[in-house]
């Protein structure tokens, strides 16, 4: 995963890039003053001259679908690079630029199906170790690592396999407390069996019940 930016001396060109899948953000704008870019929305704002203007039409869509669809953001002005792409900007000699320039450079490749007579229990074997290979390639880092837990199937697959093919013990978290039915619940019985991993709350019941009392004391 990767956003970078590379300045071509020779060519006086800009090329910014985002990783296959967007893991990484990368925001960006074009002012009077220049082209700014960042990995996130607060330092582009931190530019001079930048407007902080709402698009309205990007909030109707925060709202609708509980997300700003790529490539817009909250801000006029302000684009998000979408994943799997790059942009190119070349700068004129008379200190203008170019129209950027988006170009994708990958796309996820069609599904090939698998055959029909194929055994289930081949097919269990098959995602499983490749639900392996996946979670071995990740677990490789120079800081600790951990995990967010829900409770649903994708989080328990994920650090079940972190503690059976990974050499060191990490850290899980839930953002719920010991109420039965909440992420946290499902998350010890499932993930915190399976893994062996510690699942401390995020957001225990105890400190909801002062968010009231917070709020007062900020308002006032």
């Amino acid at each position: 995963m990767f956003a970078l930016a590379i300045w071509d001396q020779r060519s006086k060109c800009l090329i910014l890039a985002r990783d296959r899948l967007g893991k990484k953000p990368f925001y960006y704008a074009a002012t009077r003053e220049g082209f700014v870019f960042g990995s996130e929305i607060k330092a582009l704002l931190a530019f001079p001259g930048m407007q902080r203007e709402a698009d309205l039409s990007a909030l109707d869509q925060y709202l609708t679908w509980g997300y700003v669809p790529t490539p817009d953001t909250a801000f006029l002005g302000i684009r998000k690079l979408p994943a799997a792409h790059y942009l190119v900007v070349d700068a004129h000699p008379d200190g203008g630029l170019g129209s950027p320039e988006l170009v994708c450079y990958w796309r996820l490749p069609a599904p090939s199906r698998a055959p029909r007579d194929q055994p289930a229990a081949e097919l269990r074997s098959e995602l499983v170790a490749r639900l392996e290979e996946a979670v071995r390639l990740r677990l490789v880092s120079d800081v600790p690592l951990g995990a967010f837990l829900s409770g649903g199937i994708d989080s328990s697959a994920v650090v079940a396999t972190m503690a059976r093919v990974g050499s060191e013990r990490h850290a899980s978290f839930s953002k719920s407390g010991k109420l039965i039915g909440s992420a946290a619940y499902y998350a010890r019985r499932g993930n915190g069996q399976a893994a062996d991993m510690p699942i401390p709350s995020l957001c225990s019941p105890t400190r909801t019940r002062r968010i009231p009392t917070i709020r007062r004391c900020g308002n006032s």
